[in-house]
């Protein structure tokens, strides 16, 4: 249970300006959150052992051309422009992309990185 203050049941939040002073990052001079705008690089490909047909095919296909290829492996790549307050917040939110959509966790791996960021207000 939330501590008791004088004027209910919840504590009063500190000013804004104290938000501002000890997170500095967060705020710009009017007291607006700062976002960022972060390029995200997501890979997804098949684990070792699954097999890959689309892979398979081409690599028929590139020996079929005359070329001497030993294998070809699929891989799909995402870029996702997305807003966040941190670098940390963009990678956990790109991981919960390809948790709930981009990749299905029992076949395939994926690697997240980040290519970029600006500031936005």
């Amino acid at each position: 249970m939330p501590p008791e203050t004088e004027g209910g049941l919840l504590p009063s939040l500190p000013p804004p300006f104290l938000f501002s002073f000890f997170f500095p990052m967060l705020f710009t001079s009017s007291l607006q959150f700062l976002w960022m705008l972060f390029e995200v690089e997501v890979r997804v490909r098949l684990k070792r052992g699954v097999a890959d047909p689309e892979g398979e095919n081409t690599k028929k296909a590139l020996n079929l051309l005359g070329f001497n290829v030993r294998s070809v492996r699929t891989e799909k790549v995402f870029l996702v422009s997305l807003n966040g307050a941190s670098e940390e917040d963009a990678l956990r939110e790109a991981e919960e992309m390809c948790k709930k959509l981009l990749a299905n966790p029992v076949i395939q791996e994926y690697e997240i990185k980040i290519r970029g960021q600006q500031a936005r207000e």
